[in-house]
């Protein structure tokens, strides 16, 4: 069946009315506008009552998934800010023009049978307390001044309404107020993309799909959100969302702990994939995962992809340790620094070293490990500087990485953690200190990064120049 898609802008009354009902699922992330945010909402749109009353104002596209089987419950995909902050707008609205039936519907919908009202924008969303504070602030009465105090503690729902009620109050002193809710509400649009089909899931996919075409320029949504909503709709399948919620908590919190986005995570991830399966055409993430018949979301289950997932979270935790733990892991941890300090450098993807190692063990394979690491860093990092304007034969303004290669190459100076770097520059003075180093004149340090050099281009000629202090290499 070829794509249903809807797209056709539309006025907030005409958005926020009738029986639609838009719902944040819950693989979404929580609200994260601040006053900084809400006040350019708020300014773009008071500016455009002032100068272009009548010809309106326009917000931009929101995307919606909307299935036949609850054709009135739109899933939003992309635009859950903008919803959740106009709503918080017109709450607040609605406690200056409290006859105005229009705002007061644009915030709840009443069910055709039972009269139980809902919120017309309702969030889902698990990784925060977003439900509870969404629908606390939609319950608030603004005459028992509820804004007079305010705390960092406070969260951004009750922030973001209390901003618009104290600019309102403060609007409403020299302007009409009632004309104001009818502009916002009239002459104010939305382009609402929607994507239908008969269930949820494949209208998801499908919106998901148009929204990272629409978006390629700068993604609100990062990959691991377009891939959590993918995993998200597996584990439905399965009945697993309870399980799923858990799993996706567990991982970001492990994410926090060892200094890697998701987005790091799924991209060594796709990595590894491309590797096993000898893809000689690189591509881009979304394509290897979405739309390509070696995905893991087409060849496995959703809780088989997490623990792939958490596979590669041990490994990383594994190489944390041995770059941290320098008195346990002697050499090793020297090789797995330098390869550290190589990634936050941009010289080598961080996806290339568990792409190499991802089939050895730690502990059995130490001499196999120090030699991959060598065989990685000779193979990626350049012999000139990050701009390439020289090659590192002498001292170089961008020579940190060098000279701690250079330090390690010599066996008889042990591993240390930290390995103190200061931005891109190495804290020479602290390395004197330490006893690393001899001194911290130009002619030492350009002697390091020599080494370096000699390492980097010709092992057999560092051997030669070098075998004296280290005959194990």
């Amino acid at each position: 069946m070829a794509l249903t898609l809807n797209a056709e802008q539309k006025s907030i009354y005409n958005i926020f009315s009738g029986e639609n009902q838009y719902v944040i699922p819950p693989y979404q992330r929580a609200y994260s506008w601040t006053n900084t945010q809400c006040k350019e909402l708020f300014e773009d749109i008071k500016k455009a009552f002032y100068e272009t009353s009548q010809e309106g104002y326009f917000l931009g596209n929101i995307v919606l998934a909307k299935s036949r089987e609850e054709k009135n419950r739109l899933e939003v995909i992309d635009g859950q800010q903008r919803l959740t902050s106009l709503t918080l707008l017109l709450k607040v609205l609605l406690s200056f023009d409290k006859e105005n039936k229009a705002l007061y519907n644009a915030i709840w919908i009443k069910d055709r049978r039972t009269d139980e009202e809902m919120q017309r924008v309702e969030t889902n969303v698990f990784m925060e307390k977003d439900f509870n504070y969404f629908k606390e602030v939609l319950g608030f009465d603004f005459s028992k001044d509820i804004c007079a105090s305010m705390s960092k503690e406070d969260n951004l729902f009750k922030k973001n309404i209390c901003y618009f009620y104290k600019e309102l109050k403060e609007f409403s002193k020299n302007n009409d107020v009632f004309k104001f809710s009818d502009f916002l509400l009239d002459n104010v649009y939305i382009l609402p993309i929607e994507t239908e089909d008969n269930n949820a899931d494949k209208a998801r996919k499908n919106a998901l799909q148009v929204f990272e075409t629409i978006n390629n320029r700068g993604l609100n949504l990062s990959i691991s959100d377009i891939l959590k909503a993918q995993l998200y709709s597996m584990a439905l399948n399965e009945l697993e969302h309870e399980k799923f919620i858990e799993k996706w908590k567990k991982l970001a919190i492990l994410c926090d702990e060892i200094n890697y986005s998701i987005n790091d995570i799924f991209d060594i991830y796709g990595h590894i994939i491309q590797n096993k399966k000898d893809m000689k055409d690189k591509i881009n993430l979304y394509e290897l995962f979405i739309n390509n018949k070696y995905s893991p979301f087409v060849t496995k289950k959703y809780d088989e992809v997490f623990y792939d997932l958490f596979e590669i979270v041990d490994f990383i935790q594994a190489f944390n340790e041995r770059i941290q733990n320098a008195n346990k892991y002697g050499e090793s941890s020297k090789w797995f620094q330098l390869l550290n300090q190589a990634f936050l450098s941009s010289f080598i993807p961080k996806s290339i070293f568990f792409i190499r190692i991802s089939k050895l063990n730690f502990i059995n394979n130490k001499e196999d490990l120090i030699g991959i690491c060598k065989d990685i860093i000779r193979e990626n990092i350049p012999l000139h500087d990050k701009e390439g304007e020289q090659e590192v034969w002498g001292f170089s303004g961008n020579d940190s990485f060098y000279i701690l290669l250079g330090i390690y190459l010599d066996r008889k100076n042990k591993a240390i953690y930290p390995y103190y770097f200061l931005n891109k520059r190495i804290d020479i003075p602290t390395l004197v200190d330490l006893g690393l180093i001899q001194d911290d004149n130009r002619q030492y340090i350009a002697d390091l990064i020599n080494k370096s050099f000699y390492f980097l281009s010709d092992d057999s000629i560092y051997s030669l120049l070098y075998k004296d202090n280290n005959n194990e290499n």
